[in-house]
């Protein structure tokens, strides 16, 4: 049973938003390493929505461990932060997305 997560981060500025978050991209793989599917969709100047597979609930329970730390680290530059979890009962990605964004 695939477990997914939804995050959304609104941060206090968009200064501190890009300040942050610059790192994110090139570290998401190398730290949640069990994710099957990462995707992180910016939704306003200050704020993104992350989304992420895991391939058992246990999995996620130890990415979490991850997130907590780094919302920490955040600290106060976060304005208000939120998830949701829950199982995947069907999804669909296109081959060609996949391949064109691997290129990337």
């Amino acid at each position: 049973m695939s477990v997914a997560r939804i995050n959304m981060v609104d941060w206090r500025s968009e200064k501190v938003f890009v300040e942050k978050t610059k790192n994110t991209a090139s570290t998401m793989r190398q730290s949640f390493p069990n994710a099957e599917i990462m995707l992180r969709i910016k939704t306003t100047p200050t704020s993104v929505v992350a989304i992420s597979v895991y391939p058992t609930q246990e999995k996620a329970d130890e990415a979490r461990v991850e997130l907590d730390k780094r919302m920490s680290d955040y600290g106060d530059g976060v304005k208000d932060h939120w998830f949701l979890e829950g199982e995947v009962i069907s999804a669909h990605i296109n081959e060609e997305w996949v391949q064109k964004s691997i290129k990337k």
